[in-house]
């Protein structure tokens, strides 16, 4: 997992503005796949997750940090080695 890169080219000399908006739940609100979406076929990738738990875990080290590292090393229903 990726962010994608974003680039703008302005044909005039002049400011550009950019507004970043998020929506982030609660503390307490658990992230987790809908039951339809997982079966025998298609298991979890992911455990079900309080994202502030992972907002914790992905700034421990200082600096926050949302790659896919960390997900998977926060999320993952898999062991990694």
């Amino acid at each position: 997992m990726h962010a994608a890169n974003h680039r703008v080219m302005l044909r005039r000399n002049e400011y550009r503005y950019s507004l970043g908006t998020f929506a982030v739940p609660v503390k307490g609100t658990i992230i987790k796949a809908a039951k339809e979406m997982v079966d025998e076929e298609h298991p979890r990738v992911f455990k079900d997750t309080d994202f502030m738990d992972f907002v914790d875990y992905a700034n421990a080290g200082g600096s926050l940090l949302f790659d896919s590292e960390a997900v998977l090393i926060c999320c993952s229903t898999q062991k990694l080695s």
